[in-house]
């Protein structure tokens, strides 16, 4: 036999072969943060940062999930996922306004849905948590949203999708009677929330219309309408009392079911059994301070 040609195996081919097979499992782990700078740089926002989450701890303002996106302030921005899109922000007067529209193709209420926009400043500070879209929405309306933001200016927002594991829990101080008290409230309104160790039991809201607002007639109207309405309903008290230059919207519930709650349409309203955690992040994302 006549030999025509000798194949040596080099150890150089091998170590190539290891490299590349390298380069692939880093390029499958990283995909996904590719895939979302690269629809980032799509919708032009190009300077956005990707933040990793692994490493969060277990404190106020620490949330899971793999990563989050820092969503920086301009005219293009625009934040969305399959339900939403949130557009046109802007930051004046400490008062920062932006777009929500229903991209669901029916209409909904996202309530239920645990959306929330973090905004930080210059300093990299905490200075506002929002929670999204708990108006009605139609197929494909659009609705502004403007928030007090007390900043010299804004860095970057943060959108969050949560859990309610996300949230961070408190602790209450119970009565003898085995009953704790939570109150929220605001610039003309207050909410107590009465809980035993099971969750909540009662919610009482007072409102105060003021004669000096300048739509007080309507607000009369339509509080006046609601004390009716509302007192039909089986373990429910409504009435309207004079103190001062107000007139004050009072509600009582006492009997906290599904059917009721979707009759009184209020976000500010809880199921039973719902946990104080739970009520205390969520209207504080809504402007109210809780203790």
């Amino acid at each position: 036999p006549t030999v025509l040609y000798t194949f040596k195996e080099k150890r150089s081919s091998i170590l190539g072969l290891i490299i590349i097979f390298a380069i692939f499992i880093v390029v499958v782990y990283f995909l996904p943060d590719i895939s979302r700078i690269y629809e980032q740089y799509k919708k032009g926002n190009v300077n956005n940062i990707v933040v990793s989450n692994k490493d969060h701890g277990s404190g106020s303002g620490d949330f899971g999930g793999e990563e989050e996106i820092k969503y920086n302030l301009s005219e293009e921005l625009i934040i969305e996922n399959k339900d939403i899109k949130i557009n046109t922000f802007s930051f004046n007067n400490n008062t920062l306004t932006f777009n929500i529209e229903n991209k669901t193709g029916y209409e909904i209420s996202f309530k239920n849905k645990k959306y929330f926009l973090e905004v930080y400043d210059t300093n990299d500070v905490l200075v506002g948590r929002f929670k999204l879209g708990e108006d009605k929405f139609a197929v494909g309306e659009v609705k502004n949203y403007s928030y007090p933001v007390t900043a010299s200016g804004i860095s970057y927002f943060l959108f969050k999708d949560l859990k309610i594991e996300d949230y961070p829990l408190i602790t209450l101080i119970y009565d003898d009677n085995g009953n704790a008290n939570m109150v929220c409230a605001n610039s003309n309104s207050t909410t107590t929330y009465t809980f035993d160790e099971d969750g909540l039991i009662s919610i009482n809201e007072k409102i105060n219309i003021r004669t000096t607002d300048n739509d007080y007639a309507n607000k009369l109207t339509s509080y006046r309408e609601k004390a009716a309405t509302y007192s039909s309903y089986s373990g429910v008290t409504a009435e309207l009392t004079t103190e001062g230059n107000s007139v004050v919207y009072n509600i009582n519930i006492t009997s906290i079911n599904n059917s009721l709650l979707n009759n009184l349409d209020n976000a500010n309203y809880y199921l039973a059994k719902t946990g104080a955690s739970v009520i205390k992040f969520e209207m504080e994302a809504r402007g109210y301070t809780c203790k």
